[in-house]
């Protein structure tokens, strides 16, 4: 994941923008560097798509990461290899 964000391979959500700025007025160079920062202290689980079999959710909670508390999930696309970023906002 850190890897992806890094290279720039991430696509954000529309949804998870507008939450990003509007909780934050975070944009999405803030978010990108929000990601780089995620450590595994900040997992909180890993659940199955409700729309998508066999996808595998990521879900984290950052207290305190860039200054805010933040919530995301997300996960990898097989097939491109790009960071899909479903939500981003406070907790």
């Amino acid at each position: 994941m850190k890897g992806l964000a890094k290279a720039g391979e991430v696509l954000v959500r529309h949804e998870a923008l507008e939450s990003a700025r509007k909780d934050f007025g975070w944009e999405l160079s803030d978010i990108l560097d929000a990601f780089k920062e995620l450590q595994l202290k900040h997992f909180y689980k890993t659940e199955n798509s409700h729309f998508v079999p066999d996808l595998a959710i990521d879900y984290y909670k950052a207290y305190r990461l860039k200054g805010e508390d933040v919530y995301t999930h997300f996960y990898i696309d097989k097939e491109t290899n790009v960071l899909l970023v479903d939500s981003f906002k406070k907790i």
